[in-house]
């Protein structure tokens, strides 16, 4: 049995707080989306939607999350935030943690897309280590590939390569430094 998800869902729970403007019509389709999955496939978790809160105040101002679990190490995700939320850097910090998130589970290549007029949703996925790899008039297709490192320290990080178009002809990755890494941690 599928179910809509619409204006009636968006009460919180009793001792939470949400932004008056969240959530707003892309979260709803992203849990629906989730649930659906869910209901047809069985747990999805933890490549599922996660609620975004600010630190300082727990006040829920967006979401983040898998759009299905990995098929062949690739994973999807998309995110939003309530308007009164955006500019913050909010958006860039959860999706830093949805790449740690990705990189424990073994995923190597997280893909992402947003409308070419969306400057500043481009901007946050580059900040949070994404490379634009193609885009049509529909969309801006962004990617990062996950490798895991091991320091001197015995610490585990995790670095995003991206693959640059204008790259693909040598053959090499860069952008990023002479090696082409970005290190998210």
């Amino acid at each position: 049995m599928s179910r809509r998800y619409d204006a009636s869902d968006r009460a919180p729970l009793s001792g939470e707080a949400w932004a008056a403007d969240y959530p707003f019509e892309g979260d709803l389709a992203a849990i629906g989306s989730f649930l659906r999955a869910t209901e047809q496939n069985g747990d999805q978790r933890p490549f599922g939607y996660y609620q975004i809160r600010r630190q300082t105040d727990g006040l829920a101002i967006g979401g983040v999350g898998f759009k299905g679990p990995p098929i062949g190490g690739v994973v999807e995700i998309g995110y939003g935030l309530a308007p009164s939320a955006r500019g913050h850097g909010y958006a860039t910090e959860a999706l830093k943690i949805l790449v740690q998130i990705a990189a424990g589970l073994g995923v190597t290549t997280i893909r992402a897309d947003t409308d070419p007029d969306n400057v500043a949703s481009q901007r946050t996925l580059e900040h949070a280590g994404f490379y634009q790899v193609d885009a049509d008039f529909e969309l801006c297709h962004y990617e990062a590939r996950i490798s895991q490192c091991r320091r001197r320290s015995g610490i585990t990080c995790v670095r995003l390569w991206a693959w640059d178009p204008a790259c693909r002809s040598a053959g090499g990755r860069c952008g990023v430094g002479a090696s082409g890494a970005r290190s998210v941690s």
